[in-house]
């Protein structure tokens, strides 16, 4: 995964990413974090029955997003126009040793790699789909969103 990133090549990317699970995990991800948010904020919860008509809004808007961005050709968009990703090392033995923190399987055809990057942990869970691996669900940290925001 490294390689595709770092290369954009869709070829790597699309052999190792199960893109519906992956999105359905996304939306979910981001609904409950917009729920948490939300029961917190005490101007959202002064607009009482509003607030609902709110947060459906807000959700429907977040699984637009994931529809349009977490895809093939909108993660290779965002690889090619976000310099965050150009900074990420070569990839070779050493960068991927360097970032890999833990490797563990969860059940007989699940595994976790936990990528560490400046403190925070990042799960990226592989499931067995036939006889491929592919990604399926990537886990942020709790204030990951809010973190993103600043």
């Amino acid at each position: 995964m490294h390689k595709g990133f770092y290369y954009n090549d869709k070829r790597i990317i699309k052999e190792y990413v199960g893109w519906n699970d992956l999105r359905e995990k996304f939306k979910n991800y981001f609904n409950i974090q917009v729920l948490k948010e939300t029961q917190k904020n005490h101007d959202f919860k002064e607009l009482g029955q509003w607030s609902v008509l709110a947060t459906s809004f807000t959700n429907k808007i977040e699984d637009h997003v994931v529809d349009t961005y977490l895809n093939l050709e909108g993660l290779s968009l965002l690889l090619e126009n976000n310099q965050n990703f150009k900074k990420i090392s070569k990839p070779n033995f050493i960068s991927l040793l360097g970032r890999l923190s833990l490797m563990d399987f969860t059940e007989h055809s699940s595994f976790v790699v936990i990528y560490e990057n400046s403190k925070k942990e990042i799960s990226v869970i592989f499931d067995r789909i036939g006889f491929k691996w592919k990604i399926t669900e990537i886990r942020f940290p709790d204030n990951f969103l809010k973190e993103m925001q600043n």
